[in-house]
């Protein structure tokens, strides 16, 4: 499948670089630095450039929810 525009994704990004990240969160570019440092949250890099998945954010979203005892029944 080869896309053309940026609406071909219908929104959706797969990646996020850091101030982005910290947006989708919520949280300040120098607490995810903290998270990213930490490993709590993890990220990938191409060429220089840190990026993190949706994935990786959603898992993180998902390690908080189980250490505070959510089970989303």
């Amino acid at each position: 499948m080869r896309l053309n525009r940026p609406d071909d994704w219908h929104g959706e990004k797969l990646a996020f670089r850091i101030p982005e990240a910290a947006a989708v969160l919520s949280i300040s570019e120098s607490k995810l630095k903290r998270l990213l440092r930490s490993k709590r949250l993890g990220h990938i890099k191409d060429e220089g450039t840190t990026m993190i998945t949706r994935r990786q954010i959603e898992a993180y979203l998902r390690e908080r929810e189980l250490e505070q005892g959510w089970t989303g029944s």
